[in-house]
């Protein structure tokens, strides 16, 4: 029950997260709440998120059993690449700017975490 809160209450706040740094980072001719709209781009940054929390999971749980340490930290890589893919292709988002949204939002998430004892 404890993971079903964690993935729930990680992937909201991973949403939240995103969708302030879309909307303080985005220039004025490139912001995706004006250009799509609010719902959707709420949307895709909750897919976005949730998505990555399921690949994060699979992929450790898979990457323990099969390698080991090595595995999570795979497991880990991968994911950050997915995430890192995702915002480029669903926002349309430049190399740099995408580098820039993955430091951001992991940054953030970690500072969160370790903040509030969650690792």
């Amino acid at each position: 029950m404890q993971a079903l809160i964690n993935f729930f209450v990680g992937g909201s706040v991973s949403t939240v997260i995103l969708a302030a740094a879309l909307w303080l980072l985005s220039d004025e001719g490139n912001n995706p709440f004006k250009e799509d709209g609010n719902g959707v781009t709420w949307g895709k940054c909750a897919a976005l998120a949730f998505g990555s929390h399921l690949l994060l999971i699979g992929l450790i749980i898979f990457g323990a059993l099969i390698l080991g340490a090595f595995g999570i930290l795979l497991g880990l890589l991968l994911t950050i690449v997915a995430w890192f893919m995702g915002i480029m292709v669903l926002f349309d988002r430049t190399f740099l700017q995408a580098i820039l949204f993955t430091i951001a939002v992991w940054g953030l998430s970690a500072l969160l975490g370790l903040f509030m004892g969650a690792f």
